[in-house]
């Protein structure tokens, strides 16, 4: 009974620490980008997007509808603010869920949590990351779409359950309807699975 009852405690702490690995690492970065937020329209795409966004318009090709629209509601959601620092806001929030769920699939590779939250905050402070984390871009939302294609991934490699993969697809479907160099990434995913399991060709429908 002493074992059993040990042997749970232990599930329920590593339950516990897988949960809160990711939030933390999502929660720091939140905190270090709204630190540093850019209060205002800044340089690159910023002013044309968040005009689209603030308007429900198209910005330059490829056009960004998923961005936009998402981008849009933000706006229209948080209460307080600035357009444009509601903009860049939204960027930092994107950014942040996308390192907390990188995290969580570092702990998917069997590494702990603590290893995975210092490896995902290393994205985090990365320069090009951070920059494009504290002002309105698109290539946050990008990451976000990586990175739940990414965890999807690993979730079929631990459980071979092809039912995880129509679910990679929809995601991939509208990480298109963002940046088509998602397409790069799906492709790179696309062929791991293959060589992990080449019988899904013999499958159309997957």
């Amino acid at each position: 009974m002493q074992s059993t009852t040990e042997f749970a405690d232990r599930q329920r702490g590593a339950a516990l620490h897988a949960v809160a690995a990711p939030l933390i690492t999502g929660g720091l970065a939140l905190v270090l980008y709204v630190l540093t937020l850019a209060p205002t329209v800044t340089s690159e795409d910023s002013g044309e997007l968040i005009t689209a966004a603030h308007c429900f318009g198209i910005p330059h090709p490829p056009g960004y509808p998923l961005w936009t629209a998402l981008c849009g509601l933000f706006l229209r959601i948080v209460p307080f603010g600035n357009v444009a620092w509601k903009a860049n806001l939204f960027s930092a929030v994107l950014g942040a869920i996308a390192v907390g769920i990188l995290c969580r699939c570092v702990q998917l590779l069997n590494v702990r949590p603590m290893i995975a939250l210092a490896s995902a905050l290393t994205v985090a402070c990365g320069n090009v990351y951070w920059s494009q984390s504290v002002i309105t871009e698109v290539y946050t939302l990008n990451a976000l779409v990586f990175s739940i294609l990414l965890w999807l991934t690993i979730g079929w490699y631990n459980s071979r359950d092809n039912r995880i993969l129509p679910f990679a697809a929809g995601i991939f479907g509208l990480g298109m309807c963002n940046h088509h160099t998602i397409a790069l990434t799906a492709a790179a995913l696309i062929l791991w699975i293959l060589a992990l399991e080449p019988r899904l060709l013999r499958s159309p429908h997957l």
